[in-house]
């Protein structure tokens, strides 16, 4: 028996490998109660495998937002020449910033390569991550968890912060999953039950949150949305009447 030997000119599926960290990575963002939270560490290795892969287009965003994403980089880094003290947490939050053009420039290349299905799988991945945050903080809210206090603010425990530092970046987190949620049960059949289930889950826990900020985000997104379904989408029509 023959054992056969992999070489890099083989047809190694590296974008796929990359694919799927970079869903893994968008699934564990719900998760950032340490440094370095996964997600960051997963992130690295999808972006090393797209290089790898070799198949970027040239022409991602275009002339315009090619030139809006290399400003906004330019003018990040341009920001250290001001920096009088504490200049190593400067360098940090550099450095933050280079990382989320990073996921931008990733998530446009994956929407490009795979269309619709991209955005269905990046938006399922937030969804997921929503709503196991969600678990935990309701679950913390109702004293039904071990050392609950650790998803709270602070030692009051009057707002949620689950698995995020604070309540008002958990919120603004689960809007997407939110709509996500209400798109799903208007316009396809399956799993309407679990998706009923996640919804009102992330709704509560976005209600003890008591994120202002979110919950006017919600409100007003929810708003956008409903009348963008009624307007484009028969199925949703149809499921909102009745």
């Amino acid at each position: 028996m023959q054992t056969r030997v992999f070489r890099a000119t083989d047809h190694i599926e590296w974008t796929t490998i990359s694919w799927r960290l970079y869903l893994l990575s968008i699934t564990l963002s719900f998760f950032v109660m340490i440094e370095p939270a996964p997600a960051d560490l997963i992130f690295v290795f999808s972006i090393f495998f797209i290089f790898l892969g070799g198949d970027l287009n040239p022409n991602l965003l275009g002339p315009i937002r090619t030139v809006a994403a290399l400003t906004l980089a330019w003018c990040v880094i341009l920001s250290l020449v001001f920096v009088t003290t504490a200049f190593v947490i400067a360098l940090r939050a550099v450095a933050v910033e280079i990382y989320m053009i990073c996921i931008y420039l990733a998530t446009i290349h994956f929407v490009k390569q795979r269309g619709d299905a991209a955005f269905n799988a990046i938006l399922k991945a937030l969804l997921i991550g929503a709503t196991i945050a969600s678990v935990l903080g309701v679950l913390a809210y109702l004293d039904l968890t071990p050392n609950r206090e650790v998803f709270f603010r602070d030692q009051h425990m009057t707002r949620i912060k689950s698995t995020f530092k604070d309540p008002n970046v958990l919120g603004p987190f689960l809007v997407p999953a939110i709509l996500y949620c209400v798109w799903y049960l208007v316009s396809v059949k399956r799993l309407r039950i679990f998706m009923s289930l996640a919804l009102t889950c992330i709704a509560l826990c976005l209600v003890f949150a008591f994120s202002r900020g979110a919950l006017l985000h919600t409100a007003l997104s929810l708003l956008i949305f409903t009348a963008c379904l009624l307007k484009n989408d028969q199925t949703a029509f149809k499921t909102i009447l009745g």
